[in-house]
């Protein structure tokens, strides 16, 4: 696996942000140009975007190294192998499609975690406030989510930012994201290594799922 860090080259930050202006459908198509394959070739990647003042950064990691191409974009990329014990606590930020899988009839839709709280709860949650129904919401997602990848959020140590809707063109909710910061533990190397490489939850194609990590200074 390999994890890249790839950036504007100095003074083509404009041309690198024309490639990308067609928001969470413009990065999905300009993080492909780095990874060319045939039609139908599943998806080796996922990606972070996060940006530094206005300039666009991206975060990858990968199951091969991206293409270096000489123009917009500059490429750092080492091979990404983390290697965890039980215990090791690790600050970490992660962008992510909080979701929820619900039966409706005969078949299964994901709800916003969000959303799906409020429904569920109806008065109770419109009481408390939005800022903190999204939290709990959220962090309640991100504990499930440790149960099955092998991590435990720190309790008190982490933030919920950055809630978003992403609609599409015809005003329908394509997906929202949230932004996660705090500190975890490793519960279980091997399934929480997996998930560093895989990403956590869906919306991957969108900048959704990769969780950055590292050890606290």
């Amino acid at each position: 696996m390999y994890f890249s860090l790839i950036t504007p080259v100095p003074g083509r930050e404009r041309d690198a942000i024309r490639h990308i202006h067609a928001g969470v459908y413009g990065e999905h198509q300009c993080l492909w140009r780095f990874f060319p394959s045939e039609v139908g070739t599943p998806r080796d990647h996922i990606f972070r975007r996060d940006d530094q003042g206005e300039c666009p950064r991206f975060y990858v990691v990968s199951g091969r190294a991206p293409l270096h191409e000489e123009g917009v974009w500059s490429i750092q990329t080492r091979t990404y192998e983390p290697e965890l014990d039980v215990g090791d606590e690790l600050e970490f930020s992660l962008r992510a499609n909080p979701v929820i899988t619900r039966k409706v009839g005969d078949r299964r839709q994901r709800h916003d975690v969000v959303m799906d709280m409020r429904k569920q709860q109806g008065e109770e949650a419109l009481r408390e406030g939005r800022h903190a129904l999204i939290h709990r919401a959220c962090a309640a997602w991100l504990t499930r989510q440790g149960e099955q990848h092998g991590f435990e959020p720190i309790e008190g140590a982490v933030s919920v930012e950055g809630y978003r809707q992403h609609v599409a063109k015809d005003g329908h909710l394509r997906f929202t994201s949230v932004d996660f910061q705090g500190a975890l533990r490793v519960r279980d190397p091997v399934r929480f290594q997996q998930m560093l490489l895989i990403g956590l939850g869906h919306a991957k194609a969108f900048g959704c799922g990769l969780m950055l990590v590292r050890r606290p200074v």
